[in-house]
């Protein structure tokens, strides 16, 4: 019977733990509290020239953030 009344104690735990862990909520972190950042780029003369590249402007942007970022 001792025996018995351990298995059942057990078991009872067991469901209740497993069943706190299904029911708890996730994790997240506020947001709010964080700096807004602002990025500028030069301007570009617009005197004679017919527009920019997609590879210009991405090559522009890494540049711009390596410089910005670097340690």
């Amino acid at each position: 019977m001792n025996l018995i009344r351990k298995a059942l104690l057990g078991t009872l735990t067991i469901a209740e733990l497993a069943g706190c862990v299904t029911s708890s909520e996730p994790y997240s972190i506020p947001m709010t509290n964080m700096d807004k950042k602002e990025f500028v780029f030069k301007k570009i003369k617009t005197d004679g020239y017919g527009g920019i590249s997609e590879s210009d402007a991405i090559a522009s942007v890494v540049k711009y953030v390596k410089k910005q970022f670097s340690i």
